[in-house]
């Protein structure tokens, strides 16, 4: 059986993973993780098998290698908001034991927050993917989830490029003891502004 288990926001805080996930990780034989990962939830399974991964394309191995074992395969957030929830299934589609636990995603933690609604909520990536640009102009809100190639600033120029200035909500290490949230609006980024382990809200309305 193999688990792929949503363990929270950003590792900053226990409060944050479900009942559902501890139970599926306590009940583990083998747990896939990254390092930072297989330390957060190293104090509720003493006795599993702990396998750490660079990169993504080695769990279908560690899976494959261990298909008679009950795994856990550790996720950020929520595994199918942009998660490795896609990656595995496809790869590992002739096997048919696979139960997603979902977490809670950053971006519903930035949401609750900020006591701000999430319908009308367009949420992407920027990980790999060219942004829609006609997409996030006409949506009310769009969700980003960055990576530490595409400046905020770069983002800003489009929504001004459009008549629109809607405001940036910049959450920094959420769920951390140095979280951090932040608001401007668009015409309010400059070339020089650097944000660290953020998501991303743009409010368009």
């Amino acid at each position: 059986m193999i688990y792929i288990v949503g363990i929270g926001t950003g590792f900053g805080d226990y409060s944050d993973i479900t009942l559902r996930a501890v139970q599926v990780i306590k009940d583990s034989e083998i747990i896939v993780g990254s390092a930072r990962q297989l330390d957060f939830v190293k104090k509720y399974n003493s006795q599993a098998k702990i396998v750490k991964y660079e990169k993504i394309i080695e769990i279908i191995e560690i899976l494959k290698d261990n298909s008679n074992s009950i795994i856990s395969v550790l996720a950020s957030g929520n595994p199918s908001l942009y998660g490795i929830a896609d990656f595995i299934i496809k790869n590992m589609n002739s096997f048919e034991d696979i139960q997603i636990v979902p977490g809670i995603s950053s971006v519903e933690y930035l949401f609750s927050k900020l006591k701000i609604s999430m319908n009308d909520l367009y949420t992407t990536s920027f990980h790999g993917r060219k942004i829609d640009e006609e997409m996030i102009v006409k949506s009310k809100k769009t969700a980003f989830f960055t990576d530490n190639k595409t400046r905020l600033y770069d983002l800003a120029q489009i929504y001004l490029n459009n008549n629109l200035n809607p405001q940036f909500i910049i959450g920094e290490n959420l769920s951390y003891p140095n979280e951090k949230i932040t608001i401007l609006n668009a015409d309010e980024i400059t070339k020089d502004d650097e944000f660290d382990m953020y998501i991303l809200i743009v409010v368009n309305e």
